[in-house]
């Protein structure tokens, strides 16, 4: 599956982890080109495996990836470099 998303540079790193490691990095390349994908105004890109992820993680992009937790779940959200700053906030909600 990796070969139909991800780029060749990016498929030579995740050849490098082991079983745990190696599902964390596919997800998290998977979340952040979809967050990527969706950020795109035209949606012109038709292959998500000609651009890298990894340009966005060194933070050599005119786009930001943010990335975090909530409990047990990742996120990643890509914006413009130039935006301006993204504030989140996030709370847990009381139960009764």
């Amino acid at each position: 599956m990796a070969e139909a998303f991800m780029s060749s540079q990016e498929r030579r790193i995740l050849k490098k982890y082991q079983h745990n490691n190696l599902v964390n990095y596919f997800y998290r390349i998977w979340c952040a080109k979809e967050a990527y994908y969706k950020t795109c105004k035209t949606h012109a890109l038709t292959n998500l495996n000609d651009i890298s992820i990894l340009s966005f993680i060194k933070n050599n992009s005119e786009w930001r990836l943010i990335e975090g937790h909530i409990d047990s779940f990742t996120f990643s959200i890509i914006t413009e470099k130039n935006s301006l700053p993204l504030i989140t906030n996030w709370f847990k909600p009381k139960m009764n």
